[in-house]
């Protein structure tokens, strides 16, 4: 395998922490399952560097899939295509799982993920779509080990306002079609099309998020420090509390006491005092700095927090943060 997905669990960076703040329901995902067993549980969180996308990426993630690149819905998944959307992000996850027929105990379950987003308007000049117009090509074939192949489409209007190809898809809600494809052969081929009866109408734009979160690397040369900078922007016309888990890496050498959480939006430099703080320090070549922050956002605000550090070294070459 090629680029990021080559490299090993060994090389992760990677952090096993117990967060000392007593969850929230608005704050925390697994809530339901600290109230339901009242038990303290742990945050494992690993990743890697960033990288840019490329085919050396896709092509050993296809070859990971039962039946590779020429069969079932990884057909359609050409590369010219694929990086000419607006976002898309390769993943691969595992994790071990109780087999009750298994005597040789658990197993490991991969699941690989692939998420894309595309712009009708700006492909075809029109609000409807296909899988032709997205991906260049239809579904001519299923995978024949797979158990099921199927295609899940949940929409943005109820059903009675556009047209749906082939109409033999299973209805489960007003705005979300299920299709079997499982069953194709080479005089019937698979092509999902969604046509709108208004065709000037133009695509609504979605809800905001709530909370935006932005991270990124400011002010770093071969000579000077830089500062991770994480920007909160709150759009809603309420406060929000939240709970910032956050690590940085070994290698970085970072200086706690420039620490500052700020806001920059409306009004400039405004200081926020957080509400709560624990932090655990970097070990070399062990775990990471650890700072877990509970901060309160205003509504309508943009929050800058910010901590300075020292690049590793050699420094005159480029290196990038796995920032999880």
């Amino acid at each position: 395998m090629s680029g990021t997905p080559c490299q090993g669990s060994r090389v992760l960076v990677w952090v096993l922490c117990r967060p000392r703040t007593r969850p929230h329901h608005d704050t925390l995902l697994n809530h339901r399952a600290y109230l339901q067993t009242g038990k303290q549980y742990l945050h494992e969180v690993r990743g890697v560097a960033c990288e840019v996308g490329c085919t050396e990426n896709l092509t050993p993630w296809l070859k990971l899939l039962p039946c590779g690149a020429r069969t079932g819905l990884a057909s359609l998944l050409d590369a010219s295509k694929l990086y000419d959307t607006a976002y898309h992000s390769l993943g691969i996850r595992a994790r071990r799982v109780k087999c009750v027929e298994c005597a040789a105990g658990p197993i490991w379950e991969i699941r690989q993920t692939l998420s894309l987003v595309f712009s009708p308007l700006q492909l075809t000049n029109r609000k409807g779509w296909s899988f032709k117009t997205m991906f260049g090509k239809t579904l001519v074939n299923s995978c024949p080990v797979s158990t099921s192949t199927l295609v899940n489409m949940k929409l943005s209007e109820d059903l009675e306002k556009m047209e749906i190809t082939p109409p033999d898809f299973q209805k489960i809600s007003a705005r979300e079609v299920l299709f079997d494809a499982g069953n194709i052969t080479q005089s019937k081929i698979f092509n999902v099309y969604c046509r709108f009866d208004n065709k000037d109408v133009v695509a609504r734009v979605p809800p905001s998020t709530p909370l935006l979160a932005h991270t990124y690397i400011s002010r770093i040369s071969s000579s000077s420090s830089g500062h991770l900078v994480t920007l909160f922007t709150n759009s809603h016309s309420h406060e929000i509390q939240l709970l910032f888990l956050q690590t940085i890496p070994w290698y970085l050498r970072a200086y706690l006491h420039t620490l500052s959480v700020t806001q920059i939006l409306p009004a400039s430099s405004v200081s926020i005092q957080p509400e709560k703080m624990s932090v655990k320090l970097a070990k070399d070549r062990s775990h990471p700095y650890s700072l877990e922050t509970v901060l309160t956002i205003p509504a309508g605000t943009t929050v800058k927090f910010s901590i300075q550090f020292d690049p590793p070294p050699p420094c005159n070459i480029s290196f990038c943060v796995c920032y999880v």
